[in-house]
C-alpha cells in the first residue's frame, strides 16, 4: 500500500489523481475528512483521516503500508511535523519513504526551509528506512499569489533581484514521484527537479506577457529587497505571509540563483 501525505495540498492531490488514473491503489492522509470531499470520487484510493503532527492519530493510516510519500506544508512547523512522521513511519513498518524536498537543501543555508529540508532528509536517512529525495525547485504556481498585485499594478513585486530561477509544475513533479513509487531501483536515489529553463523575474514577465495576459497589458518585475523588508515596508506589494519572509534571507542579502539541474522530463 502506497500511502500520501498532504494529499489535500497542490503537489498531494496531484500525485494522488495519477497514482488513481495509472489504477494503483494508495491511501491518502488529511487532517480533516470534510476537506477531502473531492477525492472520495477517485477510483483506488482509501482517505483517511490523521494528523503527522500527532502520531497517536497515524496508526489506522501507516497500518500495511510499504511505501510514503511524504508532503506537508513549508511552514515554520515543518521539521518537527515530518520528523514526527519518520518516526511514526519507521515504527509502523514502512520500507521506503519518498520526501518532497528543496532544490538545495543544505543544513548550514542561508535560507530557512532549506535548512529544514536538509535536516529532515539528514533524519531520514538515519531512520534506516528506504529513501528517495525529490529535490524540487520553486513550484510554478507560486506565481499565482502574486495576481492581485499584478492585476492592480501591472507590476510583480519579488524579492528576487537580477537571480534566475527554473520553476516546475506540480503536475511534473507528480509525475515523477508516482514512477518512483510505482517502480523499483530508486531506493537512496535523490532526484533534483526542475523547469526546463532558468528564468529571470523580468524574463518571466516577458513569458507570461507572449502566453497569459490581455493583449496590451504591460507586467514589469520589480524588485523589492530581500526578507522582512518586502513585507514589512510594502505589505501590499508581497503576498509572503510574514513568518516566512522574515527569516527567509536571515543570514544573507540577497537570493543566489540555483545552479542548473535535471528538468523533470529528463529525470534519470
Amino acid at each position: 500500500m502506497i500511502l500520501v501525505t498532504g494529499a489535500t495540498g497542490l503537489n498531494g492531490r496531484a500525485l494522488i489523481e495519477r497514482l488513481s488514473a495509472r489504477g494503483v491503489p494508495a491511501r491518502a492522509l488529511v487532517r480533516s475528512l470534510a476537506k477531502a470531499e473531492a477525492l472520495s470520487t477517485l477510483p483506488k484510493l482509501e482517505i483517511v483521516e490523521g494528523d503527522m503532527a500527532r502520531p497517536d492519530t497515524l496508526a489506522r493510516a501507516l497500518h500495511g503500508v510499504d511505501r510514503a510519500m511524504l508532503i506537508s506544508s513549508s511552514d515554520p512547523a515543518m521539521l518537527d511535523v515530518q520528523s514526527s512522521f519518520i518516526d511514526a513511519a519507521r515504527k509502523a513498518g514502512v520500507a521506503h519513504v519518498v520526501k518532497l524536498s528543496g532544490i538545495m537543501p543544505e543544513l548550514d543555508s542561508p535560507f530557512r526551509f532549506a535548512r529544514m529540508h536538509g535536516e529532515i532528509e539528514r533524519r531520514l536517512k538515519a531512520s534506516g528506512m528506504a529513501f528517495t529525495h525529490l529535490r524540487a525547485g520553486e513550484f510554478m504556481p507560486a506565481y499565482f499569489r502574486q495576481v492581485p498585485s499584478i492585476v492592480a499594478k501591472s507590476a510583480l513585486f519579488l524579492p528576487m533581484e537580477n537571480a534566475r530561477i527554473a520553476s516546475i509544475d506540480v503536475g511534473d513533479i507528480a509525475e515523477v514521484a508516482a514512477t518512483v513509487l510505482t517502480t523499483p531501483g530508486h531506493e537512496g536515489k535523490i532526484y533534483p527537479l526542475t523547469g526546463p529553463e532558468a528564468l529571470t523575474m523580468t524574463e518571466a514577465c516577458s513569458w507570461s506577457r507572449m502566453r497569459a495576459w490581455p493583449c496590451g497589458w504591460r507586467i514589469e518585475a520589480t524588485s523589492s529587497r530581500p526578507g522582512a523588508s518586502c513585507c514589512r515596508t510594502r505589505p501590499r506589494r508581497c503576498s509572503t505571509p510574514t513568518w516566512c519572509a522574515r527569516p527567509t534571507w536571515a543570514r544573507s542579502s540577497a537570493p543566489a540563483s540555483a545552479p542548473n539541474r535535471t528538468t523533470a522530463s529528463h529525470w534519470p
